[in-house]
């Protein structure tokens, strides 16, 4: 009997086209529920449960709501089949210069069973035209799809919407597990996409910091020379206020990714380190005094001999910023990779207002620091000195230095 009852009461439920019911709708204070994955700054939760397959399945849609109403994160919670699948959509607000408007970043992740399937990061900025006064939209979005080996295949898109009309590029690549990007394409209806392709960051400006930091090693070896020699990078947080280490004995390059905000403070960094293996391979080669009266360094250039003398005594006179930041300011090794960092980020920077200026976008949306700048160099060394804290709330920043 209870067999052919269940089926009258789910045919009594009125269902939608596709299956679906609501259960429950339900308003709650972020303190009043035990949820490891509320964000920071939520101050409402809206919990909605229904269920799908005309009651062979379920659905719960997490909302969690900053102070202004707006979504701070969605979590969409399937089950049917034996098969458990989630969706986690991130949101995130950076206020523009184009009048007034904000850009939209979404982080939205994939889940079945446990096992992250697809990746999305996209951003979003609409505007009205100031011709005719109709809607438009700029969107940038990249989809990521980890393969079995530990690599993923990625695509991604630049685009420009207006009514009836779509201007865009696309790329497609795989990220290796060490970082490395191969197998790169371009395509699109717009012009100079073999320009666009000279940028080399283009492929992975939309990475988090972590990835960026990856992959980004790639391209400042081989700026600062050392692409061929043997070490390896680590992402960590490192216990001082430095942003970065380089450590000689191990030849390795050390960079706390996530205590960075911009992707340009990010090059900066690893290129700074980097630098600073450069130096420490010349200084190498360069030998004692002794070595070079008797037994002539003949695989260093006239110029790099000259270059990693200056650098061997700046060796000797090396003083950690904790002792006497002043000294360790003014030593050469740091002011020359105070420099290559430096160049470094203005090539992102450069590179990154062509990508903006190809479809009249925010910087924001091409993860430029607009604020880079000898100003911004100057804070830092201050906030470095202990002479100047910033406090972005909830968070202080303490002084940060680079070695």
């Amino acid at each position: 009997m209870a067999n052919l009852v269940t089926p009258i009461i789910k045919n009594a439920v009125k269902y939608t086209k596709n299956g679906c019911r609501l259960v429950s709708k339900k308003t709650f204070a972020p303190e009043t529920i035990s949820h490891s994955l509320t964000p920071n700054g939520c101050k409402a939760v809206e919990i909605i449960e229904t269920e799908t397959h005309f009651g062979n399945g379920t659905a719960t849609v997490f909302s969690f709501f900053g102070e202004d109403g707006k979504p701070l994160r969605k979590i969409i919670t399937k089950g049917h089949n034996r098969k458990l699948s989630m969706t986690t959509r991130d949101y995130e607000r950076v206020p523009t210069d184009f009048v007034g408007n904000d850009v939209l970043f979404t982080t939205t992740s994939f889940t079945e069973n446990g096992a992250l399937v697809q990746k999305n990061k996209e951003s979003f900025f609409a505007y009205t035209t100031i011709c005719d006064n109709t809607k438009a939209m700029k969107r940038t979005k990249l989809e990521m799809r980890p393969n079995a080996d530990g690599s993923r295949s990625e695509k991604q898109i630049y685009e420009d919407w207006y009514p009836f009309i779509r201007n865009y590029f696309e790329t497609t690549a795989t990220r290796l597990k060490d970082g490395k990007v191969i197998n790169k394409t371009i395509s699109g209806n717009i012009k100079e996409l073999e320009e666009l392709q000279k940028d080399p960051y283009l492929y992975i400006r939309n990475y988090d910091k972590v990835d960026f930091t990856r992959s980004a090693s790639w391209y400042a070896q081989r700026k600062q020379q050392v692409a061929s020699m043997d070490g390896y990078l680590i992402i960590d947080k490192i216990k001082s206020r430095s942003l970065g280490q380089y450590t000689p004995w191990r030849k390795s390059v050390t960079v706390d990714a996530e205590k960075h905000q911009y992707l340009t403070e990010l090059v900066d960094t690893i290129n700074h380190e980097y630098r600073h293996k450069y130096q420490h391979w010349l200084i190498d080669k360069l030998g004692s005094p002794f070595k070079r009266l008797f037994l002539r360094n003949k695989t260093l250039t006239q110029d790099e001999e000259k270059f990693a003398m200056k650098l061997q005594k700046a060796e000797k006179n090396y003083c950690q910023p904790e002792k006497d930041y002043d000294k360790y300011y003014s030593n050469f090794m740091e002011v020359d990779a105070r420099k290559a960092g430096s160049e470094a980020a203005n090539e992102y920077i450069a590179y990154s207002h062509k990508l903006a200026a190809k479809f009249f976008m925010p910087s924001e949306m091409v993860h430029a620091q607009t604020q880079y700048s000898n100003i911004s160099n100057f804070i830092k060394k201050a906030m470095q000195e202990g002479k100047v804290t910033v406090s972005t709330i909830p968070i202080k920043t303490a002084a940060k230095s680079k070695t």
